[in-house]
């Protein structure tokens, strides 16, 4: 009896090139390793992902082969110029097995393409991206990745032919159902750009850069070679540093090897020079006629200025940055990434990896926390253990990478469409970030002050009352019950477990969810439950934040007195800055005593005022010069009209939608909690959730509401002829239909206009030319270039009042930018002076844009006490904050 047919074991004999004795998938399979078809000279090769069911009794026959095949014959091109193969040759369900099957198949598919020799590879899904790569990368972003690596078209070294990065058909289809049709639309566009290669026939040029890599280690070499640049002067020089740590301010850090690319060779030197060479790179660094490029360049910024003691002059270009510009998706702006998807070189860090990560330390203040696991920003790596010619190698083919980045992306911008004809003159948006950047880098260093006194002593005393509240609530009549579910499994520290218990177990309604839909139960969460008997675990949780996330954060990432975060510009999809390490602009002012745990341990420097300038309503403004609504135009001038008193009108009293004065019925019947639900109802509607959405965590939060006249809210909506859930639906459907349509009916319908141009073109660029690329839900588009919009008023500001106090030798300094404000150290002296160049700069620039900023900028000034911390900073006008005296003997405490 034969179980198999002879054929199936004829690769056995060749067991190191195929693995099919060791993947044994096709043991199941009714149609074993299936071959490619088609023609074998084809321009174009389309990599499936494994073989379906469909496929395992009839290869091709599934609709998904149909779709790419319409797809290339729509873009013209001739379907019998065509060669197709599966990523795994043979049927599986087991994913296991499919990731498994990757690297056994993965020498059939190269033998077949290389036979094949095509232009252009259109890789279907990420199984087809991982045999292709998975030899060769393994970087940030997942070969798996297809909504991240879509739209780019990547040269593939060993094969010599281009691969399209595509999603797979049962992709776009699942899209299309929910609502989401731009994703054909990148589908189609990348096909497009795929069949553009073939056109100009060409296949890719395959440079080896090893040979351009040259490692300096004979320190009269290295002096010849800086001392020969000082007077051939280079137009423009790549350079990169390795270090001992991320920041470079504690005692023992320093930079191991230096690498600089002319655009002929990338040169790579240890550290330290001798005296000349020293010189030299300073002349380098300092020159103004020879352009500087680096990636992440305020790293490289931070670091000259710390370790050797000057300024870079002419830092003309930041490949990380613009990176970022021509592409917002998260995750894409890492060097390694950007040398993957342009030149198709794989990961070059790979022996690096085990010594760039920082080491854990342990101390005192982190025994509590797993502190194996725990690093910060100013710890050590282990750089300086990684052999040095392997090292070197590593730092010479970044800087050779990031000159290659900078002429491909030079070229890029001058084809591009990018620079918007309204954009900011005169620095368009990607001038604007370089420089927004390196006045951050001013910002960084500046830093806050610590009250370091203030800060161990609370540390301790949370630390104290945290083990208390532990131990009184283990005798809490909820959490026993919780702890009695779980066993000896129980830790109060487990969100999993306190999301299960409450909501599945205990039944209460889930009001927020994490980001990958799970159950949230952190502090304000919780809190929306509205469960007494939760109080003390939210106390808990809020105070278990305030030690390990912020004040310790504090105290690991402060060096000395001055804590110095990070504000980095290439992170947030929309354009916004990032602040980490610690992060600055997590710390809310609204939570009462737990934010005065944190803000009091931030103080100006020292024999200065603490002072923060915020934009007001910047974002509204900014969205009004979108979508010139008028209503929302009257609710930002009208200060007799309130957008929360008539959305709770409109939601919880106007049932039957047949009220002509909200206004009025609020006044009559609305409370205080009604209008602070509409808040949150208006946030949500402007920022995202439909109406099925809101409908669910209003209902949920019904018992917490009563009407003016004492009846309770739920006695009230069934007079009004609500009594289901159900009908409370359909209800807040129709609130939602008048809020986009009748009440802000501009706002929506530029909406709508401006969602279906994204669907057609696949991206939208802001008022800066900032693009946003990738699969997006309606609200995205709407509101990501809002909110780039609005900090690119803010960075622009920041960075002309940066500039001015630098210029004019001022002691005050900008040492924090949070959202739409900047936090600053006023010199007394200084004071008026500073505070009024701040609010001209941010109010008064309209003549340095074109015509997009059609309403005024106001700044409103909250400043505190000399010397005081954070909490004492008070709102104060401009007409008083100039009336005052900010002499050191007179501050405005004892006025």
């Amino acid at each position: 009896m034969n179980l198999f047919d002879p054929s199936d074991f004829a690769d056995f004999q060749t067991a190191k090139v195929n693995g099919c004795n060791l993947c044994k998938l096709f043991i199941d399979c009714k149609n074993k390793k299936i071959q490619p078809k088609g023609k074998k000279d084809a321009d174009v090769y389309v990599l499936l992902p494994h073989p379906t069911k469909d496929d395992d009794k009839v290869d091709l026959s599934g609709n998904y082969y149909q779709a790419i095949l319409t797809a290339l014959a729509q873009q013209g091109h001739d379907i019998n110029n065509l060669r197709t193969g599966h990523s795994i040759r043979c049927h599986s369900a087991d994913q296991k097995g499919i990731e498994k099957a990757v690297e056994h198949c993965r020498q059939y598919i190269f033998d077949d393409i290389k036979a094949t020799s095509p232009k252009v590879i259109f890789a279907v899904g990420g199984e087809a991206m991982k045999v292709l790569f998975g030899e060769v990368y393994s970087g940030a972003v997942g070969l798996s990745d297809i909504e991240t690596l879509q739209g780019n078209v990547i040269p593939h070294r060993e094969l010599k032919a281009w691969v399209v990065p595509i999603f797979t058909p049962q992709y776009v289809a699942e899209k299309q159902e929910k609502w989401q049709p731009q994703a054909r639309t990148l589908w189609e566009q990348d096909i497009a750009r795929g069949l553009d290669y073939i056109d100009v026939n060409i296949h890719p040029v395959i440079q080896d850069y090893s040979s351009k890599l040259k490692i300096l280690t004979d320190m009269k070499e290295i002096e010849w070679v800086l001392y020969r640049w000082t007077l051939d002067k280079p137009k423009v020089v790549a350079f990169d540093y390795e270090t001992t740590g991320i920041k470079p301010y504690r005692e023992g850090h320093e930079i191991i090897c230096v690498s600089i690319c002319d655009g002929a060779q990338s040169y790579a030197f240890p550290f330290p020079l001798s005296e000349d060479a020293m010189r030299d790179y300073k002349k380098l660094m300092t020159d103004p006629e020879i352009k500087k490029i680096a990636h992440n360049a305020k790293f490289e910024l931070m670091w000259t200025r710390e370790k050797i003691g000057c300024d870079i002059v002419n830092l003309a270009m930041d490949t990380c940055l613009v990176s970022h510009l021509l592409c917002n998706k998260r995750g894409t702006t890492g060097l390694k990434y950007q040398t993957f998807i342009n030149f198709g070189v794989g990961d070059y860090a790979k022996e690096s990896k085990t010594y760039i990560s920082s080491e854990p330390e342990k101390t005192k203040y982190n025994e509590g926390i797993k502190w194996k696991s725990f690093t910060h920003a100013n710890c050590f790596n282990r750089m300086k253990e990684f052999n040095m010619l392997s090292n070197l190698t590593y730092c010479a083919t970044d800087s050779w990478f990031t000159y290659q980045l900078a002429k491909k992306q030079v070229k890029e911008m001058k084809n591009s469409d990018l620079i918007s004809p309204t954009a900011l003159k005169p620095m368009h948006g990607f001038d604007l970030y370089l420089k927004g950047s390196l006045a951050l880098a001013d910002v960084e260093r500046n830093g806050f002050r610590l009250d370091l006194d203030y800060l161990e002593r609370t540390m301790q005393e949370i630390t104290e009352e945290i083990e208390n509240v532990k131990q009184e609530l283990l005798d809490e009549p909820l959490i026993k019950e919780w702890q009695d579910l779980y066993g000896e499994k129980f830790n109060l520290d487990s969100g999993n477990q306190l999301g299960k218990f409450l909501y599945e177990t205990k039944g209460y309604t889930c009001k927020d969810f994490t980001e990958r839909g799970g159950y949230s139960t952190d502090a304000s969460a919780l809190s929306k439950l509205g469960v007494k008997e939760l109080d003390k675990l939210i106390h808990y949780k809020k105070l278990d934040k305030i030690l390990n996330v912020f004040l310790k954060g504090f105290y690991f990432e402060r060096n000395g007195d001055i804590l110095r975060p990070f504000y980095s510009l290439n992170i947030s999809v929309s354009g916004r800055s990032s602040s980490s390490s610690p992060n600055m602009q997590n710390n809310s002012k609204h939570d009462g005593k737990y934010s005065e745990y944190v803000r009091k341990a931030i103080v100006p420097h020292k024999g200065h005022y603490l002072a923060e300038l915020d934009y007001k309503s910047l974002e509204v403004l900014c969205g009004i010069y979108y979508h010139k609504d008028k209503t929302m135009f009257k609710y930002l001038n009208d200060p007799n009209s309130d957008q929360h008193a008539d959305t709770a009108s409109h939601l919880f009293l106007d049932i039957k939608g047949d009220c002509k004065d909200h206004g009025k019925l609020y006044n009559e019947l609305g409370t205080k909690p009604m209008r602070q639900l509409a808040k949150r109802f208006n946030f949500a509607t402007f920022f995202g959730s439909n109406y099925l959405q809101t409908a669910k965590w209003t209902w949920g939060s019904m018992d917490e509401l009563s009407v003016k006249d004492g009846r309770t809210y739920k006695e009230y909506l069934k007079e009004q002829g609500i009594s289901t859930f159900k009908q409370w639906e359909k209800h807040v459907q129709a609130v939602d239909y008048s809020f986009w349509n009748i009440r802000f009916k501009e706002y929506g319908a530029w909406r709508n206009k401006n969602y279906k141009d994204y669907q057609e073109k696949g991206y939208f660029d802001n008022f800066m030319g900032m693009r946003y690329k990738g699969v997006m839900a309606k609200t995205k588009t709407s509101n990501l270039g809002i909110q780039g919009s609005a900090f690119n008023i803010m960075l622009f500001a920041l960075t002309k009042l940066n500039d001015w106090l630098k210029e004019n030798g001022k002691k005050s300094m900008i040492i924090g930018q949070i959202h739409d404000s900047m936090l600053l150290s006023l010199e007394p002296s200084e004071t008026k002076e500073v505070v009024s160049k701040a609010k001209e700069i941010m109010e008064n620039w309209t003549d340095e844009f074109y015509d997009w900023i059609t309403i005024p900028l106001e700044a409103d000034i909250d400043i505190g006490s000399l010397d005081g911390d954070w909490t004492t900073l008070k709102a104060i006008s401009y007409k008083e904050f100039m009336e005052k005296d900010f002499s050191i003997k007179k501050d405005l405490t004892n006025q």
